[in-house]
């Protein structure tokens, strides 16, 4: 993922209410059923196991994990969080209904 992406995560993260970050953090405990703190390849794997594209999802876990230890610590887990949250700007102008490139704050 994006440097940019990533950083804008945080900077979300860090800025939303109490509601929005415990929102997160349960999502994120969710993901790591064994309670390390950390979301493996294979509990990565394992919850997003419905969409049968096992390819497409290694390739996600890979563009997340920031510093390539094959796990996911919190940090790196808010970008794709920040996605999923409808935190990015979608054009819905003349029905193009496509994600906006760069950052609008």
């Amino acid at each position: 993922m994006d440097q940019e992406f990533h950083d804008s995560a945080i900077i979300c993260y860090n800025n939303a209410t109490g509601e929005v970050q415990n929102l997160a953090k349960n999502f994120f405990n969710s993901m790591d059923t064994n309670g390390d703190g950390r979301i493996s390849r294979s509990e990565f794997l394992q919850f997003l196991g419905k969409f049968n594209n096992t390819q497409w999802i290694q390739e996600l876990f890979q563009s997340i994990d920031q510093n390539g230890d094959g796990s996911l610590d919190f940090v790196e887990f808010l970008t794709p969080f920040y996605f999923v949250s409808n935190w990015r700007v979608k054009c819905d102008g003349l029905g193009c209904n496509t994600w906006l490139q760069g950052l609008y704050f």
